[in-house]
């Protein structure tokens, strides 16, 4: 039987693509507000060319799981909380802030959390948020959390921050719901992603072992030749 080895190399540099993304979605199974993705793939009827790939995520919520810690923060329903990096606005469900130095809401990373009137800035004494975002100190209002939504959720892509970027504008949660003492657990299913990365191991495994055969046979072909000669 005849094989295009290039056709077999393509379909296993696909498998490995398809390894990494579930080894990503492995490594963040515990990352609060993580969302899975999965590489979809269309075309390339009976073999790969003209194959096309498209990363997916999947923005259905996780859990949410009580944590105790105020500045613990979940959206129930829809939206995302809006961040200010370095280089513009990023977007994520992950809820675990803190307060800097300074007293200005932040991520893990030291990332300022964003208002509607900007930056969140907490000086006083009990911290508190009510259901719809609203930002309470001693009992006062000292600003809200912003909470966008966007048309088209595809256009949405992660960075290296892991949080999300578009070029859409966002459009502010009129009435969103925080839960504070709560975080939203990763949406990946540790018990499918673990099937999916045996069942990929074991195409790239075939493909790999029908490398090696073909190139054996090559050897063996080209030192037939030579003998004959």
């Amino acid at each position: 039987m005849a094989y295009d080895v290039q056709e077999i190399a393509r379909a296993c540099d696909l498998a490995l693509r398809r390894l990494d993304m579930v080894t990503a979605n492995l490594a963040n199974a515990q990352t609060p507000g993580f969302k899975q993705e999965y590489l979809l793939v269309t075309g390339g009827e009976g073999g790969t060319e003209g194959v096309k790939e498209e990363r997916v995520t999947d923005f259905r919520p996780g859990a949410l799981q009580t944590t105790g810690n105020r500045f613990d923060l979940a959206i129930e329903g829809e939206g995302f909380f809006v961040i200010q990096q370095a280089n513009g606005l990023a977007y994520t469900r992950r809820g675990d802030f803190t307060l800097d130095r300074d007293g200005y809401l932040v991520t893990q990373a030291g990332e300022r959390v964003r208002g509607t009137g900007g930056p969140i800035q907490i000086t006083g004494g009990v911290v508190g948020f009510d259901r719809d975002g609203t930002v309470l100190v001693d009992g006062a209002a000292v600003g809200k959390l912003s909470v966008v939504r966007f048309k088209d959720q595809r256009l949405l892509t992660r960075n290296a921050s892991g949080y999300f970027e578009t070029n859409q504008q966002g459009e502010e949660v009129r009435e969103p719901v925080i839960k504070s003492g709560f975080l939203e657990a990763s949406n990946v299913s540790v018990l499918k992603e673990m099937v999916n990365m045996i069942d990929v191991h074991r195409t790239v495994e075939a493909y790999q072992k029908l490398i090696q055969t073909i190139d054996n046979e090559d050897k063996q072909s080209t030192g037939r030749v030579g003998r004959l000669a």
